[in-house]
């Protein structure tokens, strides 16, 4: 199997079914980007990964690397308060 054939969010399912395992302290698990884990009471420890690939993303030619980090905080920040929401 090619990850082509199932795509970004079907690799994120098959790898979901693999590595699921509850537990209390992961607010938001493995998912499109994003996590957040409570380390304390109250306190979260929230990460990301993702890659943003020139000539496959983005051009450099239209976009700032400025606009890029931006981009992936705010994918952080909407991505993790959007399902602490839910």
């Amino acid at each position: 199997m090619e990850i082509k054939e199932v795509g970004e969010l079907g690799l994120i399912e098959r790898i979901k079914t693999k590595l699921a395992f509850p537990h209390q302290d992961i607010i938001k698990g493995i998912g499109d980007d994003a996590c957040a884990i409570e380390i304390q009471k109250g306190r979260l420890l929230l990460s990301t990964s993702d890659a943003l690939i020139e000539d496959v993303h983005f051009d450099l030619r239209f976009i700032s690397a400025y606009k890029l980090i931006l981009v992936m905080v705010l994918s952080l920040t909407l991505g993790i308060s959007v399902n602490r929401a839910k």
